[in-house]
């Protein structure tokens, strides 16, 4: 299905993530309304098969890559592509669960994000590690690509792999200087976003009234109980103003907070976040077919410029 058709796509997820929609009766209400199947060979009504197909390729349509066989429902590995959505998560995690819920027989859970798709490698054989799920008690683990360099040796448990990498961060604290930066760019989203342009514009009329009162009250032109009594209305005003400044995560302390300890905050997000954050710091992380560690750290040439003292502990 092209991208002109991405509404229609849209449609079909929405209804068959109620529940209450079997594939048959999708295609017949898509085609009542008039919706076509496009097809190599032009556009024809859709049908059941049409419908499964679609509905199989969920994970595409959300910006995602699945990697390996499709068993009831859910992929061994997903990553992102570079693919625009069609649409978002939440609509994909919803078809998937009906498709689930549909199948007989299907005992497992929600596809596994592997944090070191794309950065884990033997150390040995240099060959890149992919992460699997295999056996009858569903074991995830990090396998090569190809025949393991050494026999029996292959394999490794993807819990530890990934709480080593993640244990690469702990304690790792932004820079002076990218606190800084992050400080500034707080300030200025708070300034720049739309909703709050209107009350700054507020505030700063507030704020030059109460200068401008308390030159009156410098100056004589009002007493002193006028002063406090216009004083505290004015107070009270910048204050319910500065309270509507949102939302409260854009608060430079707050951000700082949260970045300061890399560590912690990648440990505390979603495991597609974790991955992320992962990928953005390191360019490789070898793991030692003898021990069954992260041996050899690349980080990215960015991270090298900023924590080049830790670089140094990991080399």
């Amino acid at each position: 299905m092209v991208n002109d058709d991405a509404r229609v796509v849209q449609l079909l997820m929405r209804l068959y993530s109620t529940g209450r929609h079997s594939y048959t009766q999708l295609a017949m209400d898509l085609n009542r309304q008039g919706y076509r199947f496009r097809a190599r060979n032009g556009t024809k009504p859709f049908s059941k098969e049409s419908m499964r197909g679609v509905l199989k390729n969920t994970r595409l349509y959300a910006g995602q890559l699945p990697v390996g066989r499709q068993t009831q429902g859910t992929y061994p590995e997903i990553y992102d592509g570079e693919h625009e959505p069609i649409i978002d998560e939440d609509l994909a995690a919803r078809v998937e669960e009906v498709r689930r819920k549909r199948t007989k027989g299907s005992s497992r859970g929600p596809s596994r994000v592997y944090l070191l798709t794309g950065i884990g490698y033997c150390h040995e054989c240099g060959a890149r590690l992919w992460g699997r799920r295999r056996g009858e008690r569903d074991a995830t683990t990090y396998r090569h690509s190809g025949p393991a360099c050494q026999p029996w040796r292959g394999s490794f448990d993807a819990e530890d792999l990934e709480t080593q990498a993640v244990a690469l961060l702990n304690g790792l604290a932004l820079p002076t200087q990218l606190q800084d930066m992050v400080t500034e760019q707080v300030k200025k989203q708070i300034e720049t976003e739309p909703r709050n342009t209107e009350i700054l514009a507020m505030l700063k009329t507030k704020r030059a009234r109460l200068m401008r009162l308390k030159e009156m009250r410098l100056e004589g032109e009002v007493d002193r109980e006028e002063y406090l009594k216009r004083k505290a209305e004015i107070t009270a005003h910048i204050e319910h103003l500065e309270s509507q400044l949102g939302p409260g995560s854009y608060e430079p302390d707050t951000a700082l907070q949260r970045v300061t300890d890399l560590g912690r905050l990648v440990a505390e997000c979603s495991p597609s976040q974790r991955r992320a954050g992962l990928r953005s710091v390191f360019e490789r992380l070898e793991v030692s077919v003898q021990s069954g560690e992260i041996v050899k750290v690349v980080p990215k040439p960015w991270f090298r410029v900023f924590f080049g003292d830790l670089v140094e502990e990991w080399e």
